[in-house]
């Protein structure tokens, strides 16, 4: 069947860690799937770097 699309979003700050972690999809946020996604993301590690300011990302889980 067709599955479900959940938008998370969050910033990269310099040292590659995730900050700020939000689930936007309303149906979603609050729910213990909505909480997982959260705790996932706040686990994941990105490439330093120098440059510029934390680096916002919203990015669509398409679950199945």
């Amino acid at each position: 069947g067709k599955g479900k699309t959940v938008k998370v979003k969050w910033k990269v700050r310099k040292s590659g860690r995730t900050s700020d972690v939000k689930v936007v999809t309303a149906s979603v946020s609050g729910t213990p799937l909505g909480r997982c996604l959260t705790k996932e993301v706040k686990r994941w590690r990105f490439p330093a770097f120098r440059s510029g300011d934390a680096k916002p990302i919203t990015f669509p889980f398409k679950l199945k």
